[in-house]
């Protein structure tokens, strides 16, 4: 009996310690399973979109550690060893270049557990076109647009442009052609889709300069509130475009803009009720020359004008006014269409460019030392200083009491156009150069040399 029991203790000893030997195995293999699935590990590789200062792409690797001390980290760049790591952070962040890279993490027998490659290519970074948002153009009207690409290495920097409607705005290579009314989109883009866009407005409610023998003149509401807005945007990219404030590209534009862009004819109108008449001058009716940036073309201007409703007016160009001067044509007691007078036109225009002089008259008056005759540097009109040079487009040009502005300058065939406003309202008028200086209207001319702060963008002629 008792070595039939030991025969069976023995069996069943044997049996329990495989039992456990299989058990000790088991664990150990969940145990180094365990260990090779919770890392080291890389979790994440983030690589930034813009360069920094000094022209690499900031890096940040994201890892997970084993256990508890120093991550050891081994950056390759095309198959070399760049740079060996031993950190305890699990946020390593790196500058690099241009290139293709390996990041391992090993454990702390030098054994790849991990790993994850990235490329630091050539990229485009931004497309910028150097236009305002929106572009507006006459039919037929055209711009001339660039892109420049801001771009990381050498990457394909040719850019392709397109318009949304040709049949409205064609674009080729950045020259902008208006062809008929309405709005598209502009789009100058690169081969990777980077793109940049600008809004281009073609309108028939203006259009390219040129000289008309007759022009209506401008019916009382003669555009919508909207139509109105938009031509005041219109006028005031074209200025833009011509320089823009304090230039003498920007005067002209404005000159030009008013006397052969507008469809109508803007009429003269005495004092165009001045806000403080000068001394012998009735008060007129109407709320000042409306001395602003933009056309007085739509009602809703009048709460920039008189805010208190306190004056006889106001009203906007093509509205009738009650006129108390007795020149021309013009009765005392009468209605005529408001408008500009000579002083008001070309302070209107030098108001565009960004030389605000305020409420002033055209005279060499007795009391007033700030009349438009005072700018600039004052000359005597003669054939030869209009032959000389130095006279230019965007001077004032006039006689005592009335004044104008050269809008263009014939120097090969000797003729003088003249921006004004005389009794047959705010016009162009061509002369000969002896024609200028002996018709009597004329007499001196201001150069505004030292008046305007830059040249801006303009011709002689349109």
């Amino acid at each position: 009996m008792d070595r039939t029991g030991t025969q069976y203790n023995t069996r069943v000893y044997g049996v329990c310690a495989k039992a456990i030997a299989i058990f000790l195995m088991v664990m150990a293999c969940c145990t180094l399973s365990f260990y090779d699935t919770t890392g080291p590990k890389i979790l994440d590789v983030e690589l930034a979109q813009m360069p920094d200062e000094n022209g690499l792409i900031s890096v940040k690797t994201t890892m997970m550690k084993a256990h508890s001390g120093d991550l050891y980290v081994t950056l390759m760049k095309e198959g070399e060893v760049l740079q060996e790591i031993t950190t305890d952070d699990e946020t390593l962040n790196l500058d690099l270049g241009i290139g293709s890279y390996e990041i391992t993490v090993q454990d702390e027998y030098g054994k790849t557990i991990d790993s994850d490659s990235f490329d630091i290519k050539d990229m485009i970074l931004s497309v910028e076109i150097d236009q305002p948002d929106t572009i507006y153009l006459p039919l037929e009207g055209t711009a001339d647009i660039t892109a420049s690409v801001n771009a990381y290495g050498e990457p394909d920097t040719t850019v392709t442009w397109t318009s949304s409607d040709p049949m409205i705005a064609s674009v080729e290579n950045g020259h902008i052609t208006a062809r008929s009314p309405g709005t598209v989109t502009v789009t100058a883009s690169t081969s990777d889709g980077t793109s940049s866009s600008v809004e281009v407005i073609s309108t028939d409610l203006f259009h390219l300069p040129y000289l008309e023998s007759y022009k209506p003149v401008i019916p009382a509401y003669a555009y919508t509130e909207e139509e109105a807005h938009l031509l005041d945007n219109a006028l005031a990219y074209t200025i833009n475009a011509a320089g823009g404030e304090g230039t003498r590209g920007a005067v002209i534009a404005a000159a030009r803009w008013l006397t052969m862009q507008l469809d109508y004819k803007i009429p003269y109108f005495f004092e165009n009720g001045r806000l403080n008449p000068m001394n012998g001058r009735p008060y007129c009716d109407g709320e000042g020359r409306y001395y602003h940036k933009g056309m007085f073309l739509s009602t809703d201007k009048y709460d920039i004008l008189d805010p208190d409703g306190i004056r006889w007016g106001p009203a906007i160009w093509g509205v009738n006014l009650l006129n108390w001067e007795e020149k021309y044509y013009f009765v005392p007691g009468n209605y005529y269409p408001n408008g500009l007078d000579c002083s008001g036109f070309v302070s209107w225009c030098l108001c565009q460019g960004g030389l605000i002089y305020g409420d002033i008259g055209a005279g060499n008056y007795v009391g007033y030392d700030q009349e438009l005759y005072d700018k600039g540097e004052h000359h005597y009109l003669t054939v030869d200083l209009l032959r000389n040079g130095d006279i230019h487009v965007g001077d004032l040009i006039g006689d005592d009491g009335h004044i104008a502005l050269i809008a263009g300058l014939d120097r090969e065939n000797e003729m003088i156009y003249v921006a004004e406003s005389l009794s047959q309202g705010v016009k162009i008028s061509p002369y000969t150069y002896s024609r200028c200086v002996y018709c009597g209207i004329y007499s001196f001319v201001n150069k505004m040399d030292n008046e305007y702060i830059g040249e801006g963008v303009y011709t002689e002629m349109w």
